[in-house]
């Protein structure tokens, strides 16, 4: 969600794959009519209309002109990581004049995040498949091209599904925590040099493949009020008895979310959705027609 035409309310962008192949931008209307379907208004992105299957789209300012851009990532053959030029002003809404930038070659994007360490910003992404697989941070510029080139920084060669940042450490420099096929979520900690090799990994406990499916998604948060995050982390391929979302806490390890419901999870948010002062965790399964939900946390629950 992204205030695409800077009038002050929440626009929506979906990216997809499959024949499809575009991305939309889904116009809201004013603020007293955002729950009217009848209101709101699709367009397609042309520059983006069946030349690629988009995986993971990020709303960014990339060329620091006030106008909000947007990141997005794809995957399968000519898939790339490139950025769309919004035209800022009035045209905003004039999707013909928003531009495409393709800023590198790409196998599978499943993750796109900003990375912050004092002024300077990175585009950390994760690729998942083939000789590009790993994570990869990208400088953005002060200048044209706006965007540098990507730096491998870890898990070369292996299969990086989602990544989160979170300050793990008392460094005040966020690391980044993914979850790696099939049952591995590991930390990344900050170097001296962030766009040297993260070398200093440490990682939670594998999955069991017993009771959980594979790894496919971790996000980090306090839910609980206490001092140490828990991660919280979907899975695919949780069939049968197997759980499909998890929560992992340092001082008692992995408990069930989820329960057997669901085979297929994805991405995760984290939002306070009942407004009762922590966490939920929102996510969405694709097998067995869950559709998008969330799960209520009942630290706060009255």
């Amino acid at each position: 969600m992204v205030d695409l035409d800077a009038n002050g309310v929440l626009d929506v962008v979906s990216s997809t794959e499959g024949k499809e192949r575009s991305i939309f931008f889904h116009w809201a209307p004013e603020l007293k009519s955002i729950t009217d379907a009848n209101q709101w208004k699709t367009d397609v992105l042309p520059a983006s209309e069946k030349i690629e299957a988009w995986m993971f789209t990020l709303p960014f300012d990339v060329d620091q002109d006030g106008d909000m851009d947007l990141i997005s990532g794809s995957k399968s053959t000519g898939a790339s990581i490139s950025w769309f030029e919004n035209p800022g002003g009035e045209n905003s809404r004039d999707v013909e004049k928003w531009t495409i930038h393709r800023a590198t070659d790409a196998a599978w994007i499943m993750s796109l995040r900003i990375l912050e360490v004092g002024s300077e910003k990175f585009l950390a992404y994760s690729d998942r498949k083939g000789d590009r697989s790993g994570i990869y941070l990208i400088p953005f510029l002060k200048k044209e091209p706006w965007l540098g080139k990507p730096v491998l920084i870890g898990a070369s060669g292996e299969e990086v599904m989602f990544l989160d940042l979170a300050l793990i450490n008392d460094d005040e420099k966020p690391d980044i925590v993914a979850a790696l096929r099939p049952d591995k979520i590991r930390i990344f900690h900050h170097p001296e040099n962030t766009l040297s090799l993260w070398e200093n990994t440490s990682e939670l406990e594998p999955l069991s493949s017993d009771k959980h499916g594979t790894a496919k998604a971790v996000r980090v948060g306090n839910l609980d009020d206490a001092d140490a995050p828990e991660y919280i982390i979907t899975c695919e391929h949780a069939n049968g008895q197997k759980h499909g979302t998890m929560m992992y806490q340092q001082s008692s390890g992995y408990s069930t979310i989820s329960g057997p419901e669901g085979v297929k999870f994805d991405r995760i948010e984290l939002l306070d959705l009942d407004g009762d002062s922590d966490l939920d965790v929102l996510t969405c399964e694709e097998r067995e027609g869950l559709g998008v939900f969330w799960y209520e946390n009942p630290a706060n629950r009255k």
